[in-house]
């Protein structure tokens, strides 16, 4: 654990479970020694920034002084689960990281993961818990569903026209079918795929 230098919110605690007394003694977090490494690693050009919601952790990563977007290409599993799923016909209730592991049976393939790691104990609501997620969905959709690095990375990174409403009270309707105080509600959202595609029905 590190020490954020701010604050942390009842909301937060009540998720990860750190209290402020169990980090008053810790070094900030670009003090650290895996700080150091995770910008030398991005800063070499060599890697491609993977993630679920990406721009979040772009945002975080950008305020204590790592620079992704300057020098990684990237790619968004929650942008990819969107579009693919979209483009399919079968677009899901919802996004989210874990949802998609469950809805594809992606979970029964994580104790041979763990294992491969040599991780015993893995538990929610921990980093390494989303990390190992985020490699099986990301495994799924390169191998199960054939999309390429290159083809994640394009999803991740260009405004695509959507069918279905991937979220809201209309999620897994069809953009056609929507009135136009709807459509100008979802194009004012910070969801580049929704917001463009609303936007191009309105005209």
């Amino acid at each position: 654990r590190t020490n954020p230098g701010c604050t942390i919110s009842i909301g937060a605690m009540s998720v990860h479970n750190v209290t402020p007394e169990m980090i008053t003694d810790k070094p900030k977090v670009t003090d650290t020694s895996e700080y150091a490494l995770l910008k030398e690693l991005v800063e070499s050009g060599e890697y491609i920034f993977l993630a679920h919601n990406a721009n979040f952790d772009i945002e975080v990563l950008r305020m204590v002084g790592i620079n992704i977007r300057e020098h990684c290409k990237v790619i968004d599993t929650l942008r990819v689960s969107e579009i693919i799923n979209d483009q399919t016909g079968l677009p899901l209730e919802m996004n989210k990281l874990r949802y998609i592991l469950y809805f594809y049976g992606i979970y029964k393939k994580k104790p041979k993961l763990l294992e491969m790691y040599g991780i015993q104990n893995n538990t929610y609501h921990e980093s390494l818990s989303d990390v190992i997620d985020l490699i099986l969905v990301y495994l799924h959709f390169k191998n199960d569903m054939k999309a390429s690095d290159q083809d994640m990375i394009y999803l991740s990174s260009n405004k695509i026209l959507l069918k279905y409403v991937p979220f809201g009270s209309n999620r897994v309707t069809l953009f056609s079918s929507l009135q136009y105080n709807s459509l100008k509600w979802y194009a004012t959202t910070d969801n580049p795929n929704v917001a463009y595609t609303a936007q191009s029905y309105m005209k």
